[in-house]
């Protein structure tokens, strides 16, 4: 769970930065791959409730 806190916080990082470029602290990033390849089915699931939340975000408009 833990890798997928940071995870968020990185992304959020990158948009506050808003520009898509890799920063050396991004590149450092890479030592916690073993924390991230576990993690991966829950980044997955976490991803599919965040887009089926947008959508219905998105559906308000039209209420």
């Amino acid at each position: 769970m833990m890798g997928i806190v940071k995870n968020i916080n990185s992304f959020l990082k990158r948009i506050e930065k808003g520009a898509n470029s890799l920063t050396q602290e991004d590149l450092d990033d890479n030592e916690d791959e073993e924390d991230m390849e576990e993690s991966s089915e829950n980044v997955e699931e976490i991803s599919d409730v965040m887009s089926k939340l947008a959508e219905q975000i998105e559906q308000i408009k039209y209420w």
